[in-house]
């Protein structure tokens, strides 16, 4: 145990890094099977990567807080790589991450969350602000299921890229994803078996881009799946561009754009209002 409950047993953690000495470090570090095993109520100081965790299964995170890192607020990876590990992150739940970064962003672009082939996990009701990408979601992610949290990139909300089988939102518990100043949500690749479901995307140029994006779901059969997406009043809703076979669109809400859609550079795409 990390931490504890009431907040006043948190701990701080102040993991400085430099850079240009290579120094990368990370405030928390999870790798393999930590069942039972829980971070309550810390707090991460100006880390280069606030938590890594490496097939981490069966890890708690909750209530903790990551402030100006000079890299990336959370990594988890669940790709084969070291010996004796497990392949995913099942069972490891992150509720109530807040990662935030204030003032000029460092040289390099950051990021709030980068998942990889995060099979199994859980990450709901965080907020994540200040940083050039909120959250980036890469390959397999069968079991992942992103609910209830806030994204805030500076650039872009959320990059979907070759994301599998994730859960991008679900009925009543959809994420918000607000005043990015490119795209709200933006993906390519085979998006196979994943969804985008019941998520608010406001104050962005664009909100969703779909580039060479295929097989991937943007709401569902009922307007309980649809997403709300609202402009700045001179913005696009949904933009889409090359092969985006097998993608579908269904049952969005669109308000104060310029254009709902703009989909004539692209194919294969299904739309349903």
């Amino acid at each position: 145990l990390v931490g504890g409950t009431p907040a006043s047993q948190g701990n701080t953690i102040t993991a400085d890094g430099n850079t240009a000495l290579f120094q990368y470090r990370a405030g928390l570090y999870g790798l393999g099977d930590l069942t039972g095993s829980m971070a309550l109520n810390t707090t991460i100081n100006t880390p280069f990567l606030g938590i890594n965790l490496a097939q981490a299964q069966g890890l708690t995170i909750a209530n903790t807080t990551v402030r100006n890192h000079s890299g990336l607020g959370l990594v988890a990876q669940g790709q084969a790589g070291l010996p004796n590990t497990a392949v995913g992150l099942a069972g490891t739940v992150i509720s109530g991450l807040t990662v935030e970064r204030t003032g000029a962003l460092p040289p390099i672009e950051t990021a709030g969350v980068v998942l990889i082939d995060a099979t199994g996990m859980r990450l709901e009701a965080g907020n994540f602000s200040g940083d050039t990408t909120a959250i980036f979601v890469f390959n397999d992610a069968a079991g992942l299921v992103v609910v209830d949290n806030v994204f805030a990139g500076r650039s872009t909300g959320v990059g979907l890229f070759q994301a599998k089988n994730l859960a991008f939102g679900q009925i009543g518990r959809g994420n918000v994803i607000q005043n990015a100043s490119g795209a709200g949500i933006y993906t390519g690749g085979n998006l196979a078996g994943t969804s985008v479901v019941a998520n608010t995307i406001k104050g962005s140029p664009t909100g969703i881009v779909l580039d060479n994006t295929t097989n991937l779901a943007v709401g569902g059969g009922t307007d309980a799946h649809g997403n709300t997406i609202t402009g700045t009043g001179n913005s696009t809703g949904i933009w889409a561009r090359l092969s985006c076979a097998g993608t579908s669109i269904k049952k969005t809400v669109f308000s104060a754009h310029a254009a709902n859609t703009v989909l004539g550079a692209s194919t294969g795409i299904s739309f349903q209002p």
